[in-house]
């Protein structure tokens, strides 16, 4: 048996060099954030997608703004500091702002292990009215969302 998994791990090491691999299905099973990013760099020029629960950013073509995993993220703060969902859509509008895209699997793990979404109640409402109500979905895959502000 160890023998079997051993011989597979180096046959899928390989594939990808030996053309039995395209390189988008290589790398949609190596990040889970590959397919939103195809979609946003479809997106017009102009756009500025602010990343939300993930810290990488190498595979988007278009303007992205991230926030590495251990520095404070500002999403928190505005929606805890908006009056209104209302108003943080505003705000990110403000920022030039204009799509959202929300790695949920990036966004929960990262805020499990590190909690660096600290979300008051009021903010935690803001947010999720915004993605619900204020923002229009317009992509959606296993791991990512992409909304329009």
């Amino acid at each position: 048996m160890h023998v079997y998994f051993l011989k597979s791990a180096t046959f899928f090491l390989y594939s990808k060099f030996l053309w039995l691999e395209t390189r988008s299905q290589y790398l949609s099973e190596k990040l889970n954030y590959i397919d939103a990013a195809s979609f946003l760099n479809s997106l017009p020029e102009g756009s500025l997608t602010y990343v939300v629960g993930d810290q990488r950013s190498y595979y988007y073509n278009k303007p992205v703004l991230v926030t590495p995993a251990f520095s404070q993220n500002p999403l928190a703060l505005w929606a805890n500091e908006a009056a209104s969902p209302e108003d943080l859509n505003q705000q990110l509008k403000a920022r030039g702002i204009t799509h959202l895209l929300v790695n949920n699997s990036e966004f929960k793990r990262l805020d499990i292990a590190y909690h660096i979404f600290p979300f008051t109640l009021k903010g935690q409402a803001n947010w999720d009215a915004l993605r619900t109500r204020e923002a229009k979905r317009i992509y959606r895959d296993n791991h990512c969302e992409v909304f329009l502000l």
